[in-house]
């Protein structure tokens, strides 16, 4: 994977915070800022995805299982007392956990088989939570009621969920570049292009894949606690469906893997659009044309694989010229 541009990346990650501060202020709609905080929500997991699917290599079609142990794991802690800015960082904690503990069978597989073996896996979480009588089953878990504050990031209006994922969204995504900004970016190219290189100059493959599935865990993790704090209600087939992983890989891909700035424009470009859709088209014709959002989705994607194979960004560079 070719590196962009630092300071590109840089100005990208500026603007699209800057119009997800900006935006509901102009327009203070209830369904437009719902859709700006899952595309903040979506920046996170993507631009996590893109440190394991991206650098890495490792093309994963189960990051709905780390998005949903985030949001288990914040419900459970919030509900035991614990506040949420303390609950964020578990949360994400006990997602990477579980991509460590899942590494070792998972990083001997390549290529398609590797991908294959993440949906199995998220599927089998998915099942194993459905049936899970302690956290509530099918139907899930609310977050108790708290007192209207910061402290407990409980607020009457949306707009302040938005606020907070902002802020949260903002300082993941520079940590998630400094991270890949050092050494351990730099190896994890490398053992994706040529893992006997790598090893033939001291690096090790399956060490740096680890690293590359628990930080992309973690920041997902987080992204799916973020979730949960905001609609205060989780259960399996909100927070570990297989949609959520497609998603996420997409928004990655559409918006570009060349660099972090791919998937901040894709998550701007795509959920909101995808919100739309499944409101306005999905809701008009209700159960007669169920689902025909999605095909929606699904032909505007596929017009832009086809037309801009490398992503939005990629497309951006060669229009403009520059480097991306």
């Amino acid at each position: 994977m070719r590196r962009g541009s630092p300071n590109l990346d840089l100005w990208v990650v500026v603007v699209a915070i800057a119009a997800l501060a900006l935006l509901p202020i102009l327009y203070n709609n209830y369904f437009f800022i719902n859709a700006l905080f899952l595309a903040s929500i979506y920046m996170i997991a993507s631009t996590a995805w893109n440190i394991m699917g991206g650098y890495a290599g490792l093309v994963s079609f189960g990051h709905a299982a780390f998005f949903g142990i985030g949001a288990y794991t914040l419900a459970l802690t919030y509900n035991a007392g614990l506040v949420p800015w303390l609950g964020l960082p578990v949360a994400g904690f006990v997602s990477a956990l579980f991509a460590l503990a899942i590494a070792p069978p998972l990083l001997r597989l390549k290529g398609h088989w590797f991908a294959l073996a993440t949906i199995a896996v998220s599927e089998a979480l998915k099942l194993f939570f459905n049936n899970w009588a302690y956290v509530g089953g099918a139907r899930g878990i609310e977050l108790a009621r708290r007192e209207y504050s910061l402290e407990w990031i409980y607020f009457v209006g949306p707009i302040n969920y938005n606020y907070i994922a902002l802020a949260i969204t903002a300082i993941s995504i520079v940590s998630m570049m400094i991270i890949m900004r050092s050494r351990v970016g730099y190896y994890l190219q490398s053992i994706r292009e040529s893992e006997e290189t790598a090893m033939s100059v001291g690096i090790d493959p399956f060490r740096y894949k680890a690293i590359a599935m628990f930080v992309s865990a973690f920041f997902t993790g987080v992204a799916g606690a973020l979730y949960a704090l905001r609609y205060r209600y989780v259960d399996p087939f909100s927070t570990m469906d297989l949609f959520i992983s497609v998603q996420i890989c997409l928004i990655a891909i559409i918006g570009g893997v060349y660099s972090f700035a791919g998937p901040l424009i894709g998550a701007l470009a795509i959920v909101p659009a995808a919100e739309y859709l499944r409101a306005i088209i999905g809701g008009a014709y209700g159960a007669r044309f169920f689902g025909i959002h999605l095909l929606i989705y699904g032909i505007v994607l596929l017009a832009l694989s086809l037309y801009a194979p490398g992503g939005i960004m990629e497309a951006i560079k060669k229009r403009v010229g520059g480097k991306v």
